[in-house]
Order: C-alpha cells, then sequence, then structure tokens
C-alpha cells in the first residue's frame, strides 16, 4: 500500500495490529505494551505529526477526552487545542471553549472559521431522553459539516461519549513541580483495532505541557460565568430540560398536541411523539 495514501500514525497501528506477533492480542496485552513498551515522547511526535498530515490533506480533527473527577481531563484538552492552535494556524484561546450544547452550537460551530479550534467542555448530565437524542443529532450533524472547513472539534466528558473520531484520550495524570504548581498533563491514547474499528484498544500515553498559567485562569472565569448563567436561568437545579421542553413545545405544539371534536386539548400518542421528536 502507497505510505502516501494514509498518515504514519495510521500505517503504524495497521502495521502493529495485522503484525503476526500482535494477533489474537487481548485489551490486557495492548495496556502492557502502552505502560511498558512504548516511548511517550515517540507517542506525541507521532501524533503531531498527523496533526501536520491531516492539516495538509485538508482534514479536521474530532476528539474526546474522558476521565475520572480530577484526572486533568479539561486540562489536557486545552493543552492538545493549544497543539492544533499553532499547527492549523488559528490559535486556539478560551473563548473558543463552550460549556452549554447551545453556546456551542450557535456561537461556537455556526460562526467558526477556517480550521478553527472549539472545545466542548463536559457533556451536561441533565439530557435525558428524546432531547437527549436531538442535542447529540445536532452535534453529530456538525461534526460532518465542519469537516470541509478542517474545524477541530474537542469534547471533554467524565465518560468516553460517541463521537465520529479517529481515537480517543484518557486523562490519567497531572505532574507538580516542588511548589506544587502543576507543569504536565498526561493522557492515554486510544484507536480502533484494525481489524475492529468498534474496540478501541491502548496505544500509549501522550504528555503535554500546562498550558500558562493566564490561560487557565482565562478559562475558569468563563467557566464561573457559565455556571452563574445556568443559576440565573434555570435556579439552583441546573436543570435545563424544563425550558427546552417549553422551547419544543412552542416551535412544534401543532403537532404535539390536538383537539378534539368536544374542544379538549390532548397530547398525540406517544409513538408519535417519538417519532416528531426522534
Amino acid at each position: 500500500m502507497d505510505s502516501g495514501e494514509i498518515s504514519l500514525m495510521e500505517q503504524k497501528f495497521m502495521e502493529f495490529d495485522t503484525s503476526p506477533d500482535h494477533l489474537g492480542w487481548n485489551d490486557e496485552a495492548f495496556v502492557q505494551n502502552a505502560i511498558y513498551g512504548m516511548d511517550v515522547d515517540f507517542n506525541k511526535t507521532l501524533l503531531m505529526d498527523e496533526a501536520v498530515w491531516r492539516k495538509k490533506h485538508g482534514r479536521n480533527f474530532v476528539t474526546s477526552t474522558s476521565g475520572i473527577q480530577g484526572s486533568g481531563k479539561s486540562t489536557f484538552n486545552m493543552a492538545w487545542g493549544l497543539n492544533l492552535g499553532i499547527i492549523y494556524g488559528v490559535p486556539f484561546t478560551p473563548n473558543d471553549i463552550y460549556f452549554a450544547h447551545e453556546l456551542f452550537m450557535s456561537e461556537g460551530v455556526e460562526k467558526a472559521k477556517r480550521s478553527q479550534t472549539l472545545m466542548k467542555d463536559e457533556h451536561q448530565n441533565t439530557k435525558a431522553g428524546m432531547m437527549s437524542k436531538i442535542i447529540d443529532s445536532n452535534i453529530e450533524d456538525a461534526e460532518q459539516q465542519t469537516r470541509k472547513h478542517q474545524i477541530n472539534m474537542l469534547f471533554v466528558s467524565v465518560n468516553e461519549e460517541n463521537h465520529a473520531h479517529f481515537f480517543t484520550f484518557e486523562a490519567k495524570h497531572t505532574f507538580f513541580d516542588s511548589t506544587g504548581y502543576p507543569i504536565r498533563t498526561r493522557a492515554v491514547l486510544k484507536s480502533p483495532h484494525y481489524m475492529n474499528n468498534k474496540r478501541f484498544v491502548w496505544r500509549g500515553f501522550i504528555d503535554f505541557k500546562v498550558p500558562p498559567a493566564e490561560f487557565m485562569i482565562a478559562y475558569a472565569k468563563r467557566k464561573d460565568e457559565h455556571l452563574l448563567l445556568l443559576q440565573r436561568k434555570y435556579g439552583n437545579t441546573l436543570n435545563p430540560i424544563p425550558k427546552v421542553a417549553q422551547e419544543i413545545l412552542e416551535k412544534r405544539e401543532t403537532e404535539l398536541v390536538k383537539e378534539t371534536r368536544e374542544g379538549y386539548i390532548r397530547p398525540i400518542k406517544a409513538e408519535l411523539m417519538q417519532l416528531i421528536l426522534g
């Protein structure tokens, strides 16, 4: 196969997965190799080469970074965004980070410049039922539409989310200097196995420098402003579902609610409601 048809990273993963020495490896074997058999600097170089290759070949990134509370997933994602901003030629700033789905779509995706990098921090756990399908489908549509403009979309969540990505990150550690100041952030790079694209396996650790202090301060301020806005909008529950439900009802009331011959108002059958909202 002509190596020019695929990136160096994809070529390396393909060769590794199809090697006779690695056929039949279970997930534990990939984990052990990622920890003890892979050089961190090599992994980062491979990742940066992937970014340069994608920029050159008119492609973007859609990645997700998951991790438990306190694992540094947002910090890692911001560091990743800063690197992409350099390579793609459009600096990544705290203003490119969004916490609410509505603003991520209306202020971020819809107004994004070519080759810009956007970050969606922490999927809202308040999504529920049919309305979560609407939110997820909007994001999936955006992922597909922004590829031709090389707009990078970076997602952060506690649990790994379903996005159109070639690989994902799982945040692991934040390293501190002797004074207790964070200096380095680490995550595991995972990508689909060559023989099963639904099976993500460990590839190795990626380390980034923690973003500059002024960047982190601006990020914290933006997040505090978002939380304050939520409290004003939804109250102490921070639950957007009632408001979203009202907005949907106002837009599609004639489809969801019908009037009987006797003049009574009643909702349509549940099956039809799922078709309209789903």
